[in-house]
This record gives structure tokens, C-alpha cells and sequence, in this order.
């Protein structure tokens, strides 16, 4: 072997171990530290390397080459994880995923076309020897001793195993592959048995409803009353608006869970191991609903009744019908959820081109063609908002309404020039997200000095983890709750708190470094 041949093998080996050593992680299953990944990785690649033949194994790893320089470079230069978004490839249209490559295509096409470059100068060579199998041989033994000493999700978490695992978490939806009945597939990683301890005084004689709606992509800075433009529609009259609320983290699959549940961020789990908060409603005599247009596994509710439309419609022509069979269910006591898809990319399928409030036209890629489109899905985001307000407003008895997104959105909005969300890194703009509370004037009634609270609490600066504590706080259930820090905004004032949010598994950022961030990259004035 020519001294050439070995630097150009030396280089396809580092490639191939890259990923590990920089950012091998499955964001969906968040157990493994980075040592024992690197460790599979590094055995994954020698048993490729010793039980193929030199051709083979450059043509079986030409692929893992490519995906994992793609990975790395998304690290990197864009601060997103690949692996993220593949995991939850079942909630993306073709649409967004064209939208999310499109600037990556060329660079992409070059990377491949430079690997053939150099699979060719490597195939060149004659086959190697027949079976090593003496380094097979202790390759196997290496093996042994690691799945001794390493736990199994190791296995599955360390690059390549990593890409195969993504992709069956994407395709193991409700309506995806069959896979085995394991937590991390198929069956729900919520204990049936788990419980709020939820309780409560008398309920009201009248009916009660309560709805959450859970939005995406929606900033606060885009929402009037909170900083949007006058022409977009504002939330619902007389509704209550919580500009400076901190999101669990910056992408959907994560943030969700961490919504409705009473972990915190920073959870080694993606699926927090609890019931959500529809358990502690179901306890006290509600009947419990989840309708959504992202699929079950992002959240895996345990509502009694569940609802899944992904096709692509606007949330109106999609969650209102669902919304109105259940509100004309007989039951006296309901908590709705409402998962939308509101401003989520491409933002020029979420809303109809008349009905818009901004002209558009011309590709959508930045500048006031991309700012027009977001606004107008964030204008038919609040008039679906409204929408399910009227329909609690011809409700009988009492009827209380909170929505928040699950996140916000980067739109080219300082010198890091990021857009979308779920990066690697969360920042101050897909982090900071609004919320509104709405209710009925039966409940107002009813409730006058929590709705004075309530409102008392607009300009604090609070958290996603309060959203589940004011809801049941709002229905007056009790329940156990092993967290100091969140708070039920109809019951106090917010304390003086740390915030933060959720940048991987077992890691958080706190507000002020999400600050300073956007200070340092912020642009100069013209």
C-alpha cells in the first residue's frame, strides 16, 4: 500500500468515525454520554472494516460518509441537528422538507461527487488479502466485552446505528411500519398507572370546558398587542396576552412533552415517564380530548378520546370539525386539546392567499417575501384562534381557553443568519413565544379574582412549565406537584426566578445567555 493510498484510507476512516466524535446523538432517545458513543462507533467502524473486503466495505460506507459529513456540517455551520429532524420526519410535508434542503442542495451534490472522487482513487488499488480473521477475532471480543459493559441504548444511540434508528423513528408513526412493542417505537412511554393525585372541591353545577390549544412556530414579537403589525388579526377580544413566556425548548418534539407534563427541562427523556395533565382532569370527572394534525408520538397523550388528521389542511378546515363533535358531546365536564400547525415552514401553506392581510409573490426565501408569508400564516393562526373562542363562547356554563406554541421561529434576524428552529443550539427567537388566556363571562363570573391575577401576571416574565399549573388552577383541581418553580398564574404573582430552556438532553440555557447571544450577534444599526 502506496504511503497515498494510506493517507486517502486514513481520511475515508476519520469521515466515517466523524460524526462520533463531534455530534453522534439521537435527539428522540437522549440516554447515552458522548464517550460511550464514540466507543460504539469506533468498534461499529473496525468490524466493517475487518469483515468486508476493502471494496466492499468503501461501497457500504460510502453512504454513512455522506450522511455523517451532512450531520457534522448541520452542526456546525447551521447549528441544526440532522438526526432531530429525521426523527420526527412523519410530522413534515414534502413541501417543508424541499423548503428545509433547498439552500443545502448544491453543497450537498459537491460533497457526494468528492467522495466518488475519492472511492475511485482508493478502488484502484487490488482487493486486500481474504478474511482477517485474527482482527476479526479480537474485533468480536471487543464487542463482547462493550455489550457487557454498556447499556443497550448505547448500541442504538452512536453513529451509524444512530441514522437507522432515526429513520424508524420516523416512520414509526400510527400509521407508519410495524416495530417492535418497545418505548422508544411504538408503545407509549407513559406508565398507565402514573397519576396526578389529582382532587377537588365541588364542581360547579354548570358544564365546564376547558381548552388548550397548542400552536407552532408562532413568536410573540409577530402577535399584535405583543409587538405585531396592526394588520395582522389579533387574538380573541378580551383575551389576556403573555408576551415574555419562555418555551420548554426550541422544537416540537420536545417542547410538547415538556408542555403538558411536570418534567423539567433539561430530562434525560424526550417522553417525560409521567402522565400528562389530561390524567389529572380525567381524575377529578373530566372527559378528556386530543385532537391534533401532528401525529401521536409526538407527545403520546393519554386523553381518553384522540383525534389524528395529518393531512395537509389548514388547522380551520382540519381541527374546528373535531372541535365541534366534542364540544357536542353529552358529557357536563371537558379539557380539550387542540395540537395546530399554525406558521410552521413552508409558511405560504398555511394560509389562503386572499384572505391574507400581506401581498405575496416571487420565491420566499428571505427578506419582505419571507417575512410577508410568516405573517400571514401568524394572521390565520389568530383567526383560527378565534374561531375556537366563539365556539366557547355559545358554550353553557363555564368556558376557559389557553394557548401557547410550542416554540418560535428564526428568521434571518441577526448575524448568525438562522432560520427555522430546532437547531442545536435554541435562541432568544424560537424560544420566546406568546400566550393568551381566554374565558367566558360564566367563568369570569365565577372566578373574578383569578381572572384578576391572571391578568395582574401579563407583563412577568413566565415559563411553558406554568401553562399546566394555571389550568388546573383555572378548573380548581388540586394535584401533586414536585416542582418549586412553576407557577399557577391564577392563584399568584410570579416570583423572582431563574428561566430557562431545554438545549439537549440533560442540558439547559438560561434567558440571559439566550440574551446575550442575540446581543452579540445582533446587527449594527443602519
Amino acid at each position: 500500500m502506496t504511503a497515498l493510498h494510506r493517507v486517502l484510507l486514513a481520511i475515508w476512516l476519520g469521515l466515517l468515525l466523524l460524526p462520533n466524535l463531534t455530534v453522534a446523538s439521537l435527539a428522540n432517545t437522549w440516554h447515552a454520554p458522548e464517550w460511550q458513543l464514540a466507543a460504539v462507533g469506533c468498534w461499529m467502524a473496525a468490524l466493517l472494516w475487518t469483515a468486508l473486503p476493502r471494496r466492499l466495505f468503501l461501497v457500504v460506507t460510502f453512504p454513512l460518509l455522506w450522511a455523517g459529513i451532512a450531520v457534522v456540517a448541520a452542526d456546525a455551520l447551521r447549528g441544526a441537528n440532522v438526526l432531530e429532524l429525521v426523527a420526527v420526519w412523519y410530522t413534515f410535508r414534502a413541501g417543508e422538507v424541499q423548503a428545509a434542503l433547498a439552500p443545502y442542495r448544491l453543497a450537498l451534490a459537491a460533497t457526494g461527487l468528492a467522495l466518488c472522487a475519492l472511492i475511485a482513487l482508493l478502488w484502484r488499488r487490488p482487493p486486500g488479502p481474504g478474511p482477517r480473521r485474527k482482527q476479526l477475532a479480537a474485533v468480536l471480543v471487543t464487542g463482547a466485552v462493550l455489550a457487557v459493559a454498556l447499556p443497550a441504548h448505547s448500541w442504538r444511540e452512536a453513529w451509524p446505528a444512530a441514522l437507522a434508528g432515526a429513520v424508524l423513528e420516523g416512520q414509526a408513526g400510527d400509521s407508519g411500519i410495524a416495530l417492535p412493542d418497545a418505548p422508544d417505537f411504538r408503545a407509549s412511554p407513559r406508565p398507565r398507572t402514573a397519576s396526578w393525585e389529582a382532587r377537588r372541591e365541588q364542581p360547579p353545577a354548570a358544564a365546564e370546558t376547558y381548552i388548550l390549544v397548542i400552536g407552532e412556530s408562532v413568536r410573540s414579537d409577530r402577535i399584535p398587542g405583543c409587538g405585531g403589525l396592526p394588520l395582522v388579526t389579533a387574538p380573541p377580544a378580551g383575551a389576556l396576552l403573555f408576551c415574555d413566556m419562555l418555551a420548554g425548548s426550541s422544537s416540537t418534539h420536545t417542547s410538547v412533552p415538556l408542555l403538558v407534563s411536570r418534567a423539567l427541562p433539561g430530562s434525560r427523556d424526550r417522553v417525560p415517564r409521567d402522565a400528562t395533565l389530561l390524567k389529572a382532569f380525567e381524575e377529578v370527572g373530566f372527559e378528556t380530548f386530543w385532537l391534533a394534525v401532528q401525529e401521536r408520538a409526538i407527545a403520546w397523550p393519554d386523553a381518553r378520546n384522540q383525534v389524528y388528521d395529518p393531512a395537509p389542511k389548514l388547522d380551520r378546515a382540519a381541527l374546528l370539525p373535531l372541535l365541534d363533535a366534542a364540544l357536542a358531546r353529552p358529557e357536563p365536564r371537558k379539557l380539550i386539546v387542540l395540537h395546530a400547525y399554525n406558521a410552521h415552514a413552508p409558511y405560504r401553506d398555511r394560509y389562503v392567499g386572499p384572505q391574507a392581510p400581506f401581498p405575496v409573490a416571487g420565491p420566499a426565501h428571505s427578506g419582505e417575501a419571507l417575512w410577508n408569508d410568516y405573517d400571514n400564516a401568524i394572521d390565520e393562526s389568530m383567526r383560527f384562534l378565534r374561531e375556537v373562542a366563539q365556539r366557547l363562547q355559545a358554550q353553557p356554563g363555564e368556558a376557559f381557553l389557553f394557548y401557547t406554541p410550542d416554540h418560535g421561529e428564526n428568521l434571518f434576524d441577526d448575524a448568525r443568519g438562522l432560520q427555522h428552529h430546532a437547531l442545536r443550539v435554541p435562541t432568544l427567537w424560537d424560544t420566546i413565544v406568546p400566550g393568551i388566556a381566554w374565558a367566558n363571562a360564566g367563568w369570569r363570573a365565577a372566578h373574578g379574582a383569578k381572572w384578576k391575577t391572571l391578568a395582574d401576571n401579563q407583563r412577568a416574565p413566565v415559563m411553558h412549565m406554568d401553562v399546566a399549573p394555571t389550568l388546573l388552577g383555572a378548573a380548581g383541581i388540586r394535584y401533586e406537584e414536585p416542582r418549586r418553580l412553576p407557577v399557577d398564574l391564577t392563584a399568584r404573582a410570579v416570583p423572582p426566578r431563574t428561566r430557562f430552556t431545554q438545549v439537549r438532553a440533560g442540558h439547559t440555557m438560561r434567558f440571559e445567555t439566550l440574551q446575550a447571544q442575540a446581543r452579540a450577534a445582533a446587527r449594527p444599526s443602519p
